[in-house]
């Protein structure tokens, strides 16, 4: 018997064979750790992982032809679809909203301890019981003493996954217990492959495939919601403007955006490609911008100055800005309003 593993997740071929090996050797860890930027595919990859983990044929419950695992027919396969597995259990950061500002709330230990009780059941109808932790980077310190305490009493019948952005968010405690598996950018062309595989024309795919700079998950949402492009190139604008503007208008416009956490989040990494993008039109690597009509420095500096304000030194400046900014949103309880604030003092 020969099995085929079949992966929805695009690119990570590497990954995806250290997978294949441990169920083909039966050498199942007990907790993994997916670690990688936004939208490359950690949950992709985790849910195809468990996918194959549980479906029916990969028990050898099938017949004993070669066969694709998941086989998408069996119990597991179909509940697995429906969102609705008996033995697998997702946890991820719930939204609440509060006079119009909208957050995302740590993981704590209520969701834990409901693990800790969901994995300690035997199985109902797959080989494992499995918890999925999305974003594991955002648990309580409780949350994450209570999860580790799980990892250090092992059971036989029990898989963890995590994601994360970093392994350095999460306890080293936690990370030393798991297989570390870190995802990095996928290539442009896996991504266009994809995208026509989806009936997107070889342009259009090309295109996509560069505005989502190496995250196949970022590509596919913009084939799906075309106006997450035209929203794209909407806050490339209002970042242009801004730059222009004076700090009352700054400070206007960061009230307006820091009442969303997650939009805030999406405009940092739009503001993230454009400072690269400038910082590529000065080393003249044109051929590496995603953004390629967004203006040169020397066009937008403020006050009518000649853009001297934009040297490659104060772009890689603002950059780092970028990103630890982008860090105490996403990990700490920093008041979002005043980081972005000063944030916009520097651009």
């Amino acid at each position: 018997m020969k099995d085929k593993f079949v992966w929805k997740t695009i690119g990570h071929q590497r990954q995806k064979n250290f997978l294949e090996k441990s169920i083909i050797k039966n050498a199942i860890s007990q907790a993994y750790l997916i670690a990688g930027k936004e939208q490359l595919g950690k949950r992709a990859l985790a849910l195809d992982f468990i996918k194959l983990l549980q479906c029916g044929e990969a028990d050898g419950q099938g017949d004993k032809s070669e066969k694709n695992i998941p086989c998408g027919r069996c119990r597991s396969c179909l509940t697995l679809e429906k969102k609705s597995h008996p033995d697998v259990l997702i946890i991820k950061p719930a939204q609440s909203e509060s006079k119009g500002i909208k957050k995302e709330q740590a993981i704590g230990i209520k969701e834990i301890r409901k693990l800790q009780h969901q994995l300690g059941l035997y199985p109902y109808c797959s080989s494992y019981k499995i918890a999925l932790i999305l974003e594991a980077e955002k648990m309580t310190k409780e949350a994450a003493n209570a999860l580790l305490k799980t990892l250090e009493e092992p059971s036989g019948k029990a898989v963890i996954i995590l994601t994360t952005q970093s392994e350095n968010f999460i306890l080293p405690t936690i990370v030393s217990r798991c297989q570390v598996l870190k995802l990095l950018s996928v290539s442009q062309k896996e991504i266009e492959e994809f995208l026509i595989t989806q009936g997107v024309n070889q342009q259009e795919a090309r295109k996509l495939s560069k505005l989502s700079n190496g995250k196949p998950e970022l590509a596919f949402e913009f084939y799906k919601n075309p106006e997450k492009v035209e929203r794209f190139f909407q806050v490339t604008k209002e970042l242009q403007k801004l730059i222009q503007s004076d700090y009352n208008e700054r400070y206007k416009y960061i009230e307006k955006i820091s009442k969303n956490a997650a939009e805030s989040k999406e405009i940092l990494k739009i503001w993230l490609i454009c400072f690269r993008d400038m910082a590529f039109e000065k080393l003249n690597c044109q051929n590496l911008k995603i953004t390629p009509s967004y203006s040169r420095p020397s066009q937008i500096g403020r006050g009518g100055d000649d853009g001297d304000n934009y040297s490659i030194r104060k772009i890689f400046k603002i950059i780092r800005s970028i990103k630890e900014t982008e860090k105490l949103i996403l990990t700490t309880n920093v008041n979002a309003r005043l980081a972005l604030e000063n944030l916009a003092l520097e651009i």
